[in-house]
């Protein structure tokens, strides 16, 4: 039995109006350390991550912000986005029966995550002022993604714990019970997904 969902992850989202330096000097820090080091690795949750880009050819700054600030990566209907991070979580399980109870036994989460990001292509010819801001805002909207990536694994690797731990009385009843579990999971990684996105600003300006 497995579970697959596919949601998609909007970046930005929120009211408000930041600068090009989106993140502090520390968290731009920190972000990079996230980047460097790649997904967290968790036994029993497999997860193959990877990042795809859109190209912004705009010629200047301004106009890259302000192709950002009416991105709908999703298309035309969906809300503003300036990156995206698309999964999908399917564990598989084993049921054993003895004693007229069932238990879940040899579970394993596969994880497939894509994230996408923006790439402006005319970014060497920029002055370096320019290319510090445009820095700045790459790697904001990619450690923001990040975040969504992570809440990801760690969901499968809750998810893992749950169901590794569940018996019933008789394999039908088991069943149900993984879905039940499965179907809160969701929930839960949902919610969180979305208390991401309330916390950070949809809007971008170029700065001072």
């Amino acid at each position: 039995m497995g579970w697959g969902r596919v949601l998609a992850v909007l970046v930005l989202a929120g009211p408000s109006t930041v600068s090009a330096q989106l993140l502090p000097p520390e968290e731009r820090g920190r972000a990079l350390s996230s980047a460097e080091a790649g997904p967290p690795s968790i036994p029993g949750v497999h997860v193959r991550s990877v990042e795809e880009f859109y190209e912004l050819d705009e010629p200047t700054l301004t106009q890259v912000v302000a192709r950002l600030n009416h991105t709908h990566l999703e298309g035309p209907d969906a809300p503003r986005s300036q990156g995206l991070t698309r999964f999908n979580i399917r564990p598989e399980w084993n049921a054993v029966a003895r004693g007229g109870r069932c238990r879940v036994r040899e579970v394993e989460v596969f994880v497939q995550i894509t994230v996408t990001l923006p790439r402006w292509s005319p970014i060497a010819g920029q002055p370096a002022a320019e290319q510090g801001r445009w820095s700045s805002i790459e790697q904001a909207i990619r450690q923001h993604e990040y975040r969504h990536r992570d809440l990801v694994i760690l969901a499968a690797a809750t998810l893992l714990e749950s169901i590794g731990n569940l018996e019933a009385q008789g394999c039908t009843t088991l069943r149900q019970v993984v879905a039940s579990t499965l179907s809160v999971a969701d929930s839960r990684l949902t919610a969180a997904h979305a208390e991401v996105d309330r916390s950070t600003p949809y809007r971008l300006a170029v700065g001072d």
